[in-house]
């Protein structure tokens, strides 16, 4: 009977990186702090055109969908690429 405790291990071990958390960490507080960003330009920018309020905040809603949607395919791709 082979012993594959070792081997799960190292495959935890590869998982739990500090690389990768820090980086996840990264791209999470880079996302957070850009999507506020989006919200405040278009706040201002609704309160200047009231008369476009609602196309405005529909649109700096999608865009910051694609943003976090990007950072998650970001994450993925570093998450299983090799280190």
């Amino acid at each position: 009977m082979v012993d594959n405790s070792t081997d799960y291990l190292t495959i935890v071990g590869e998982i739990f990186k500090l690389e990768r958390i820090l980086l996840l960490a990264l791209g999470l507080i880079s996302i957070y702090v850009i999507s506020k960003f989006i919200k405040s330009v278009a706040s201002n920018l609704a309160n200047k055109i009231p008369g476009q309020k609602n196309k405005i905040l529909q649109i700096f809603t999608l865009i910051n969908f694609v943003i976090s949607l990007g950072g998650g395919e970001f994450y993925y791709l570093f998450h299983f690429a090799p280190i």
